[in-house]
């Protein structure tokens, strides 16, 4: 039931930010929407509510088959269940839901920013885009700017993407701010 109320809880957060908060004018606000902790927060909700399911059900079709196989497929009285049996379920539940949290998590750490970051949104100030950016888009914006003096390659992180960019501004913008569209920063979301 835990999965279906995050599903839920996503749902209608969701409308709400789209018909109170943004009045119906989400694609004005898309990008402080994709890059705020709003969309963030809601992706780790509907992601946990997904892979609690998933591995609820991984879990109990686990534990049916090991009934089966192992010959205990009758089903024992609320009395019998020993104080093991509850300490055994109880890992197990905590266990499952410590894993979907990880996954629904972990692409907002920043270590892992180069496998979930989507693109870059700068501020419209520094006139250097005005979408976001994948980071095959900023590549050929430096390429095109730098005259190959920088070593561009499709390998290059986030990071250093973003000194790049940096030294483009760096006469006139000291600090230059951009904003990760994370993995939950997606048109799906």
């Amino acid at each position: 039931w835990i999965w279906r109320l995050s599903c839920g809880v996503y749902l209608i957060v969701l409308s709400v930010y789209d018909s109170i908060i943004h009045r119906g004018g989400f694609c004005r606000q898309q990008a402080a929407w994709l890059t705020g902790i709003e969309c963030a927060t809601l992706g780790v909700i509907s992601t946990l509510g997904s892979q609690l399911a998933l591995f609820a059900m991984t879990l109990l079709s686990i534990i049916r088959a090991s009934g089966l196989i192992f010959g205990t497929t009758t089903m024992a009285s609320r009395r019998r269940v020993n104080r093991k049996a509850r300490v055994k379920t109880l890992l197990s539940v905590i266990g499952v839901v410590a894993i979907s949290l990880t996954v629904a998590v972990v692409p907002l750490i920043p270590y892992f920013e180069d496998a979930f970051v989507q693109g870059m949104y700068y501020d419209p100030e520094y006139n250097f885009s005005l979408a976001f950016q994948t980071k095959q888009d900023i590549l050929r914006v430096l390429e095109a700017y730098f005259n190959d003096s920088v070593d561009l390659t499709n390998g290059m992180t986030w990071h250093e993407i973003g000194k790049n960019v940096k030294k483009m501004f760096s006469g006139h913008h000291e600090n230059l701010t951009r904003t990760p569209v994370h993995f939950y920063g997606n048109d799906g979301v």
